[in-house]
């Protein structure tokens, strides 16, 4: 797998809802990044590219929706039960 850069890693914990301001019990809360283009959506890219996110539906304002794949809740470093908490919803 290619190595991340922080600021990927960052976008991946946040579509997890697995960033340092999120209390441990409720990681997992989401799966969804959205983004409309740019730099966030290039990072999107890399992960998808890396097999860590999957392109979900675009919005018909553009918004383009990913979600984490089992292997990029792992790298994110949810558990088993984080990771299921990511698809249940």
């Amino acid at each position: 797998m290619t190595k991340l850069s922080d600021e990927d890693l960052r976008k991946l914990k946040h579509m997890l809802g697995a960033t340092e301001d999120v209390k441990k019990r409720d990681r997992g809360y989401r799966n969804y990044y959205a983004t409309s283009g740019g730099p966030a959506h290039e990072a999107m890219q890399r992960l998808e590219f890396a097999g860590l996110a999957v392109k979900g539906k675009t919005s018909p304002s553009g918004m383009m929706y990913y979600h984490a794949t089992e292997a990029g809740c792992v790298v994110a470093g949810l558990n088993a039960k984080e990771i299921k908490r990511a698809f249940e919803g």
